[in-house]
């Protein structure tokens, strides 16, 4: 292998490591997509675009897909539960799609 190969394996490796979230807005509706790992040493990334989703106005109903969560702890969860909870006090229309396994039961034991 060569050095560039190394160096490249080893950001697309970091890049998996980072929690990510994207928006989009279907039928007038929210679309928040998270990526990554939402872990503690990790949600800092995702801060400012989590108080983007806090601010943001739609009408409809909106969506939290989960499926590119590759890891998640409590301050992971912590967050996302944070968002879920921005999201509720919106519209009365929201749902969790595509979590694995565990992760809807750690986010639903935290308060709101």
């Amino acid at each position: 292998m060569l050095s560039s190969d190394v160096a490249e394996d080893s950001q697309m490796a970091e890049a998996a490591e980072q929690a990510g979230l994207t928006i989009d807005y279907p039928q007038g509706g929210l679309l928040v997509r998270l990526t990554g790992v939402w872990r503690n040493a990790t949600i800092a990334d995702v801060e400012k675009a989590v108080r983007d989703v806090e601010a943001v106005r739609f009408s409809g109903s909106a969506r939290l897909d989960l499926s590119g969560v590759t890891g998640l702890d409590t301050g992971g969860a912590w967050m996302v539960r944070r968002l879920l909870t921005s999201l509720e006090a919106k519209t009365k229309n929201v749902s969790v799609a595509a979590a694995q396994a565990g992760m809807t039961e750690l986010i639903s034991a935290l308060p709101e």
